[in-house]
């Protein structure tokens, strides 16, 4: 039997191919420009004569190459971003509609002292938009765990809600860092996933490294990046006039997709 993109589900188990490859666990986006995982073949081309091929791809289905492997590894995100500190994972956000959805938050949260305001929440305390927003400790004392803020606080922001659902995240907050100021060299208990609002190229973060060191990362609006906050970080605004603005909220790294 020839396998293809629409019967690769009736594939084997055990018949060699890349449906069972160390580096791919499906096959949806085959001749799409997918790339394998191996660094052995990050520069290589496997179907020479297509023009609009994007580098490097897998063989195609029910097809392998001389580095092929039938053990499975679990896909999650800590395995993809590795040591890396920040991993963009979408680019295609439509800032301007959540600026717009995000006004009915109001502006008492933008006072000093705050700058914190949360949009998902735990059942129960939906009428407290601040409940969560600070130290984990705060959350723990109470008796919760950040999985337990998955309730919109603010239903008429649709389009904010349904990212957040799709991300998969959960005790998501509005944070603002004002010009000329910085947060605490710190360590959460989980990763988070950042989506920038507003702020300009004097807007970044500083992550520690494997080696130790600091290093600046820079994301901007339109993007969602995941960050590696189980380490040491801050966020730092150098601007003297634009406020920084992000969508912060949790996610389970560890889960398998």
């Amino acid at each position: 039997m020839e396998y293809n993109l629409h019967n690769r589900n009736q594939i084997p188990k055990d018949y060699e191919c890349c449906y069972n490859c160390y580096y791919m666990s499906w096959m949806v986006a085959i001749g799409q420009g997918v790339r394998c995982g191996n660094m052995k073949n990050q520069y290589r081309i496997f179907r020479p004569e297509s023009k609009k091929l994007k580098l490097p791809v897998i063989p195609g289905v029910a097809e392998k190459c001389e580095h092929f492997s039938n053990i499975r590894r679990k896909m999650n995100l800590r395995s993809d971003m590795g040591d890396e500190r920040t991993m963009p994972i979408r680019h295609d956000i439509d800032t301007d509609r959540i600026l717009e959805e995000i006004k009915v938050t109001g502006d008492d949260w933008k006072e000093d002292g705050i700058c914190q305001i949360m949009i998902q929440g735990v059942e129960g305390k939906e009428d407290d938009y601040y409940f969560g927003s600070r130290e984990f400790t705060e959350v723990a004392n109470a008796g919760y765990s950040e999985w337990d803020f998955q309730v919109p606080l603010f239903p008429e922001m649709e389009y904010t809600n349904s990212l957040l659902k799709e991300l998969k995240m959960f005790r998501s907050r509005l944070m603002m860092l004002k010009p000329k100021t910085c947060l605490s060299w710190h360590n959460d208990p989980s990763m988070r996933i950042h989506i920038p609002l507003t702020g300009d190229t004097d807007s970044f973060h500083l992550i520690e490294n494997v080696e130790g060191t600091k290093t600046v990362y820079h994301i901007y609006p339109g993007e969602v990046h995941l960050m590696n906050t189980e380490v040491f970080h801050s966020g730092i605004n150098l601007s003297r006039k634009v406020s920084r603005i992000h969508i912060v909220g949790c996610v389970d790294v560890d889960e398998d997709y």
